[in-house]
């Protein structure tokens, strides 16, 4: 899928795309929504936002493509209370399989879980996990997969497949509410299954696209 102007995703799921599975060099507004099974998930030359969402399971397979299986930017992106995980480049197994941000690109990320390795200059702003190295900036790494505990990318209910955070995830119950908000500062009060956010009675939002619930 290709943006060249103002596109919003919402409640979706795109996947089937040889190449990645949206490539966008207007303006992306991403939004409870799962990018899978495509050749590579997101490409962004643009300006893009992508909240609540999922990016798993996409391969690059284009020997000369652009690095970043997960997320490749060359623009500006932020990436909030999202999940990134599984994406491989078939072509270069150690190169980074979750996130790349080009040279004097700017890509911000809070709040979210990267499940690969990243390359490049990212801003982390608090709250990120990744798993299993050290290799994007985040105040939380090295984190096993046995601490992590995320699930297979599955219907975990509402309209998109999510990853769910398994009991005992260091995942859930992290984020205060008040830093629960998008990069406009805005409440996020679901998560990408438009499940309540923090999960009721609590005051602690978990990391990812995937709140627990009681």
């Amino acid at each position: 899928m290709t943006n060249e102007g103002t596109l919003l995703i919402r409640d979706s799921s795109v996947s089937g795309f040889d190449g990645s599975g949206v490539s966008n060099s207007g303006t992306l507004r991403l939004v409870r929504s799962t990018v899978t099974g495509n050749g590579g998930g997101i490409s962004n030359f643009g300006v893009a936002d992508v909240i609540n969402s999922t990016v798993s399971g996409n391969t690059i397979y284009q020997e000369f493509s652009n690095s970043g299986a997960g997320v490749h930017n060359s623009g500006r992106l932020t990436i909030t209370q999202s999940t990134i995980s599984n994406n491989a480049d078939y072509f270069r197994e150690e190169g980074p399989s979750g996130l790349y941000n080009s040279e004097d690109a700017t890509l911000v990320i809070t709040n979210s879980i990267v499940d690969g390795t990243c390359g490049g200059a990212i801003t982390s702003n608090g709250y990120n996990i990744e798993s299993p190295g050290d290799t994007c900036g985040f105040d939380q790494v090295n984190v096993s997969a046995d601490d992590l505990k995320l699930g297979e990318l599955t219907d975990n209910g509402g309209p998109t497949e999510t990853h769910a955070l398994g009991a005992g995830s260091v995942a859930i119950d992290v984020i205060p509410q008040d830093d629960c908000v998008d990069a406009e500062g805005a409440p996020l009060t679901t998560d990408q299954r438009e499940q309540p956010r923090p999960d009721s009675g609590y005051t602690m939002c978990d990391v990812g696209a995937f709140e627990v619930q009681p």
